[in-house]
């Protein structure tokens, strides 16, 4: 029996996670593999192609190289060349495999900076009725905070090991700045007056590729689920935009302006909206943009309101489904963060590590 096959295989599967050329790449080194080593390494090697092809190359913990459209191949490999110092951590797929596409729910939450507070918002998604997949979606430098977050809650730690958590490396640094620094097509051309990074993300159709799911329920840092509500997230399924809504916005006649931090997504309706109307982004947020979209049918405000919570700016008589920044300008806050169970945990983790960072 050859001596090196299972190496071989395993150098195989790294190189092709490394380039992203599934198919290109895959092809050349099973041959390579079975006439250095025989066919046992060849039938390891393309066992673990048919697992690439699969999906593993979208599901991977951390994957330096992520292809968006309008980057070209070389820019892409050079910086995975750059990080290849980076270890390398093999994905726990075989739950997400299993997933259907078309009919999933992923929630996403995205964050590129180095933030703890993020345990709370993340770990208030698990167990969410209907949530298929969570996915961590951090950026370039803080894809170690990410692994150490997830290692250290036993709660997110649990769902990894199941394979119903993922961690998703994104192209981008931190997103709260309005300089064009992170790598985005070469088709989102913005003029100077506007370089929003967060929503030239939430506007590029690669990120919407990136996923599983078909439908997204996104949310960030500042977000939580409420952990006493008695909303089903089915309840909103049929929209294809999904959010609190954030009053004092004009999105347009008849239309309401719905905050895309804690919103539901309809991934072919986003792409639709990118296709179909990209003379509408530039110089908008993106929930700006997709509030005005109009092939997006919105839903009622009645269940808008039961979904979120933005800002503290609506009181329900009942918890929504989670609540946006809790905190935030709107007039009723304290009741906000009495109404969610979990709101006030969130808003203490965060004022914890803010004041801790101005006593540095």
């Amino acid at each position: 029996m050859p001596k090196y096959p299972t190496k071989c295989a395993i150098s195989f599967m790294s190189q092709a996670l490394l380039l992203m050329q599934v198919c290109t790449a895959a092809t050349a080194d099973a041959d390579g593999c079975s006439n250095a080593y025989g066919s046992d390494a060849r039938a390891l090697a393309h066992g673990a192609h048919e697992r690439i092809t699969q999906g593993l190359s979208l599901l991977a913990i951390r994957s330096p190289l992520i292809r968006f459209p309008g980057v070209s191949e070389e820019s892409q490999v050079e910086k995975s060349q750059e990080d290849s110092s980076e270890r390398a951590v093999m994905p726990t797929d075989w739950v997400s495999r299993e997933l259907n596409t078309a009919t999933c729910v992923e929630g996403v939450l995205v964050e590129p900076r180095a933030i703890h507070y993020t345990t709370v918002a993340l770990e208030s998604a698990v167990g969410v009725a209907g949530v298929n997949l969570l996915t961590l979606a951090h950026g370039k430098t803080n894809g170690q905070w990410a692994e150490n977050l997830v290692v250290s809650s036993n709660i997110l730690n649990t769902e990894h090991e199941k394979g119903t958590l993922r961690l998703l490396s994104l192209p981008v640094q931190d997103l709260g700045g309005n300089d064009p620094v992170n790598e985005m097509p070469s088709l989102m051309n913005w003029g100077a007056g506007y370089h929003d990074e967060y929503s030239r993300l939430m506007t590029t159709p690669g990120f919407w590729r990136l996923f599983k799911c078909d439908t997204i329920l996104l949310f960030q840092s500042d977000c939580v689920f409420c952990q006493n509500t008695k909303v089903s997230l089915s309840e909103f399924l049929q929209y294809p935009y999904v959010g609190g809504i954030t009053p004092g916005f004009d999105a347009g006649p008849t239309r309401h302006h719905l905050n895309g931090g804690f919103s539901l997504r309809k991934r072919p309706e986003m792409l639709k909206c990118l296709a179909e109307e990209p003379d509408q982004i530039e110089g908008r947020t993106e929930d700006d943009f997709y509030s005005r979209c109009k092939t997006l049918a919105q839903p009622p405000v009645s269940v808008a309101n039961r979904f979120a919570i933005d800002n503290a700016h609506t009181l329900l008589a009942e918890a929504p489904l989670g609540v946006h920044k809790p905190w935030g300008n709107g007039p009723f806050h304290e009741q906000v963060m009495h109404l969610c169970k979990g709101a006030e945990k969130l808003f203490n983790a965060m004022t914890r590590e803010k004041g801790s960072l101005l006593e540095k």
